[in-house]
């Protein structure tokens, strides 16, 4: 996870974050957190919050993250809502994608490796098709914000809320 994950984890759970690094090594974050026993029913099924009244059947969207957990979780959740869900976890991968003018929406998270970022993607979708962009970020810095603002593009922030991510998409799509 980034630092910036880790950091917000820490400060939701109110539990400390450590740190272990090695020059030339590199460094491990972590949280303590105390364990708890809880009763597990392996019969329930998943829960999506969605407010009722909202449909997105036939909305095609397009996931794009280098976590593969993230994308699984992407995708699990908006198939709960009808949505078709494509997923890339790269530039070259959006590039190879032959539905991409079929798409209605685009998630795409905003650090996706060491030489591509989320707004390479969305720069190369919006020169092919014309559809909502979501950034998808753990990052709050000012730049990025103003970056987003200035084209338009809405952010979500890591860990993405469902309600929130719902309550987004109908008031981009209705």
């Amino acid at each position: 996870l980034g630092l910036a994950i880790v950091k917000r984890s820490a400060d939701l759970l109110e539990h400390s974050l450590s740190v272990r690094s090695l020059r030339g090594k590199g460094s491990c974050f972590s949280i303590k957190v105390p364990v708890k026993a809880m009763n597990f029913d392996p019969s329930a099924k998943p829960f999506a919050d969605k407010p009722k009244g909202i449909n997105f059947n036939g909305l095609k969207a397009l996931c794009v993250d280098n976590d593969e957990q993230i994308l699984i979780g992407m995708k699990n959740l908006l198939s709960q809502w009808q949505v078709d869900v494509h997923v890339c976890n790269s530039l070259q991968q959006v590039k190879q994608l032959d539905q991409l003018e079929s798409i209605d929406v685009m998630l795409v998270d905003h650090h996706l490796s060491d030489t591509e970022n989320g707004f390479d993607v969305i720069n190369y979708v919006q020169k092919k098709h014309n559809c909502l962009i979501i950034l998808v970020t753990a990052d709050k810095s000012d730049g990025l914000q103003e970056k987003a603002s200035q084209q338009d593009i809405p952010i979500l922030y890591k860990p993405v809320k469902s309600l929130k991510l719902c309550t987004l998409l109908k008031n981009q799509l209705h």
